[in-house]
């Protein structure tokens, strides 16, 4: 969630193919009118980034253009059928590498890094809210979801004035070692909310906010401890790992509070 709107900011900067914009293709094809938030998935597992996004906690991102071939990682999937068939020209391949070239870009020559902890944080406290809302949980896991809830509220808010922060400290200029200090304390946010024994049962995965799903390598599972926890009906297990990710959340909030601190 932290470099969503990053990518839909470098999407605007991109032309594509069929005319106009790659964000507005985005967005017409999501109905979403100008000004409103493109939805944007999360990460789960077996692609390239689980070694940088899963393991050690670096946000990461991925995007692709679909279709309704249907051949890929099939014997199909060949430079034959994507010039006759799937993208003739290469036209969409040049749109997505257009894409890939604008974020890296952005992203190697960024003052401060862009990520986006107030998106993060509303993010994250609706998924816990939607946690509460299921009538199987007991008074303490609520009272422990609860506060998970408010952690990532709090990030909301902070991550809220770091946009504003970062944005006045690059309008008046910053200096080489303020601008070394506050990506320091960005780098350290997420990997904050990783656990050095990983997941029950599954020790390389130590990102806590997002894994593949146990039952499906592909598909995306927020918050894995506390979502594994419950759909074992293990509530001691359930208060324990909820507490324990939210004293993560406060920590990684800390280093956000510290970034801000930095840019002066």
């Amino acid at each position: 969630p932290s470099l969503k709107n990053f990518l839909v900011e470098a999407a605007e900067a991109v032309p594509h193919h069929d005319g106009g914009t790659l964000e507005e293709l985005w967005r017409t094809q999501q109905g979403m009118a100008p000004g409103t938030p493109l939805s944007l998935g999360n990460l789960g597992g077996g692609s390239d980034y689980v070694g940088f996004y899963n393991h050690i906690g670096v946000p990461s991102l991925g995007h692709g253009f679909g279709g309704g071939s249907g051949i890929g990682h099939s014997a199909y999937d060949t430079y034959a059928f994507v010039t006759r068939f799937a993208d003739p020209g290469f036209k969409a391949h040049t749109t997505s590498s257009r894409l890939l070239a604008v974020a890296a870009l952005r992203l190697a020559n960024a003052t401060v890094l862009p990520y986006d902890y107030e998106r993060f944080g509303r993010e994250m406290s609706g998924i816990v809210e939607g946690l509460l809302s299921d009538g199987k949980r007991t008074e303490d896991e609520r009272k422990a979801l609860r506060g998970l809830v408010s952690a990532f509220r709090d990030m909301e808010g902070t991550g809220r004035t770091l946009n504003t922060a970062r944005a006045h400290a690059l309008e008046k200029g910053m200096n080489k070692v303020q601008a070394q200090e506050a990506n320091s304390h960005l780098r350290r946010v997420e990997r904050a909310m990783t656990r050095e024994e990983g997941l029950v049962g599954r020790p390389w995965f130590k990102n806590l906010m997002f894994a593949a799903d146990y039952d499906n390598g592909y598909a995306t599972m927020a918050l894995p401890t506390v979502q594994e926890a419950l759909k074992a009906g293990e509530s001691v297990r359930v208060i324990r790992e909820t507490q324990d990710l939210t004293a993560r959340v406060n920590e990684a909030n800390l280093e956000i509070i510290a970034a801000i601190g930095a840019m002066g």
